[in-house]
């Protein structure tokens, strides 16, 4: 269920396990994006916005949000996407190789529906912190933070090495 911020009614909240639209004008937030995924899309042209908060290695928001914001623009290659989280939470060999396989395989995913391979801007969470996504439908920028001093390395697609 989608929340509205009391302190800002354009602010829409995106919790966990779940995914929204928004329209020119209006925000949308999600935080505590651990090992959990977070997927912005943004619409240059419509100046819509779109946000998921995928739990775990499920696919499901992500491939909601993907699956609406292809279907409802006039051309999904000019589609801006960031994903963010995807934290490795234990150092162990099999953590590592299934987290970076469900990040490969959210990329992957995006691409098979229309999404330019450059316009996805890569924002992975290197350890246990947590991140947090904040997408201005208005400018399409996305600010992405993370806490308890965690880097998180920006890349894009093409230099990713999983």
């Amino acid at each position: 269920m989608v929340n509205q911020n009391q302190s800002n009614s354009e602010t829409i909240e995106v919790n966990m396990g779940e995914f929204a639209s928004a329209s020119d004008g209006e925000i949308l937030l999600t935080d505590g994006l651990g090992p959990c995924i977070g997927l912005a899309i943004h619409d240059p042209e419509t100046s819509k916005g779109y946000l998921a908060h995928s739990f775990g290695l499920s696919m499901y928001e992500i491939e909601q949000a993907a699956n609406q914001a292809t279907a409802e623009s006039a051309d999904p290659s000019k589609l801006n996407a960031w994903l963010s989280g995807g934290a490795i939470t234990e150092p162990t060999k099999e953590d590592i190789e299934s987290t970076k396989e469900h990040r490969k395989n959210t990329v992957d995913y995006l691409v098979r529906t229309g999404f330019m391979r450059e316009q996805i801007q890569l924002s992975w969470t290197d350890s246990d912190a947590v991140s947090k996504m904040e997408l201005r439908t208005v400018t399409g920028d996305c600010d992405i933070e993370s806490f308890e001093e965690a880097d998180i390395f920006k890349d894009d697609y093409s230099d990713f090495d999983y």
